[in-house]
């Protein structure tokens, strides 16, 4: 028995070195028009280097985490595809870099990276969330009821707004709403009744797994709802990952014990970010009935080094767009914060309400396609500058440590339970690796609809 434990983390991080080493393999050139400077090159060596060492860290303790989602995209997003990206001298959306804004872009990476293990540090020595006993408690046939008719509203609102053939493509799937206010209401609309269709579902999932009678019923009702209201290819593929790979991390917390320590989690989420994903992108522009899938993952398999030179994989060149944007305009003093924060305050109210970081960059570049991503960092550096990106880094990397900390002892003490953050964690997940990515304004109101609606459904719940 002390044999197998001795072995359990030397196995995990063999085979997540190997997988590791195979998608990068897989992804890298062989052979480029262009090589990196030696400057370059030591750089990105140093942040591939310290995530891919995070990132083996990081899951010898859990299978999935926040601090998991953070070092995968900081690989996925900051290493390879600006290596890809400069091998083929290919400019995310025409927008040429020099080597010192390249420089420069890495720098402010290596001092995000550096406070957020700051924060990361910080929040390892924070007390938890005390556990409430009645968090534990199953929740009644009538509150089932109520759960699954208050889901029916939310769907057949959707589904009046899209019109039903309508919800099963991206490209058709939009609210139709008229009036002044129409964009911030169809957000509203849009991302609350989604998040409040998730919800019943993740609920009844986990009655499922407590056992509780009549829980089936309920919870076939109400993913027929889900797959209505939230079909896979009817959403932008953030949304569409948060959901669906939400539930299946709800599903396993039959084992909590056998899910902190299971592959499968990671497997998953790094097949369908490099494949389903890009995959999914032809329903973008295309109806559902003109639409081939097949031929879409086929096209996505046919080479994985190609699919990191699109505009899906500007995050780092966005850094090297907003610190040319800065250096003009200068930082905004919170301003571009304050818009995210106030997201659901109609323009007709707020006349200077701000837009997205990314819009806001790419419109003073006078591009005509803005709706592009901004990470996290970028967002810190428009807000604050240099200061920003370290207070970003610090705030993200102790919320995503202390969370982690109190959902892991959650689950493992108490499995699966109505208790808001045992609920919530899985969509925070793949939330959390969209908002790295941004921008802050789109992802935020998302994952604000998602907290929301699931703290004061628990809470709700909770009153006895």
């Amino acid at each position: 028995m002390k044999i197998k434990l001795k072995l359990k983390k030397p196995t995990k991080i063999i085979i997540l070195s190997i997988l590791l080493f195979f998608v990068i393999l897989l992804i890298l050139p062989n052979n480029s028009p262009k090589s990196l400077t030696m400057s370059e090159l030591l750089m990105f060596s140093i942040i591939a280097v310290v995530s891919i060492i995070s990132i083996v860290i990081e899951y010898t303790k859990y299978s999935i985490s926040l601090n998991l989602m953070h070092w995968i995209f900081m690989l996925f997003f900051f290493v390879i595809p600006p290596v890809v990206q400069i091998s083929f001298d290919y400019k995310p959306w025409g927008i040429y870099q020099s080597s010192q804004e390249i420089i420069f872009s890495c720098s402010l990476i290596l001092v995000w990276i550096f406070f957020y293990k700051i924060g990361n540090f910080f929040a390892s020595s924070l007390a938890l969330i005390p556990i409430k006993n009645c968090s534990k408690n199953d929740i009644s046939n009538l509150n089932m009821f109520i759960v699954t008719l208050l889901n029916l509203i939310c769907t057949a609102i959707v589904v009046k707004l899209v019109g039903f053939s309508n919800l099963f493509s991206r490209a058709t799937s939009g609210l139709k709403i008229e009036g002044e206010n129409s964009k911030t209401i169809s957000i509203l609309i849009s991302n609350c009744t989604k998040a409040y269709i998730t919800f019943a579902c993740s609920l009844l999932l986990v009655q499922v797994i407590r056992k509780k009678s009549n829980s089936k019923k309920y919870l076939f009702i109400n993913l027929i709802f889900l797959l209505i209201a939230c079909f896979p290819t009817g959403m932008a593929r953030n949304k569409t990952a948060i959901i669906y790979f939400g539930l299946f991390l709800t599903l396993c917390y039959i084992n909590p014990k056998k899910l902190k320590s299971s592959v499968i989690p990671i497997i998953l989420f790094l097949g369908g970010f490099i494949i389903i994903f890009p995959a999914i992108n032809v329903f973008r522009t295309v109806d559902f009935k003109n639409a081939s899938f097949t031929e879409s993952i086929i096209n996505t398999l046919d080479s994985f080094t190609k699919n990191y030179l699109s505009g899906d994989y500007d995050a780092f060149s966005v850094i090297g767009d907003v610190t040319k944007y800065v250096k003009e305009e200068g930082i905004t003093y919170g301003y571009q914060l304050l818009g995210v924060l106030l997201f659901f305050v109609p323009r007709s109210i707020w006349h200077t309400k701000p837009y997205g970081s990314g819009q806001t960059v790419f419109e003073w570049l006078n591009q005509p396609f803005t709706n592009i991503s901004c990470p996290l960092l970028s967002e810190g550096y428009i807000n604050f500058g240099v200061i920003g990106v370290c207070l970003f880094g610090f705030t993200f990397g102790f919320l995503a440590s202390y969370i982690d900390r109190n959902f892991w002892n959650r689950i493992l003490k108490n499995g699966a339970s109505v208790d808001f953050i045992v609920l919530i964690y899985p969509y925070l997940l793949t939330s959390f690796f969209f908002m790295i990515r941004g921008d802050l304004l789109s992802s935020w109101a998302y994952t604000f609809a998602f907290v929301f609606i699931f703290f004061v459904s628990t809470k709700i719940l909770d009153i006895k």
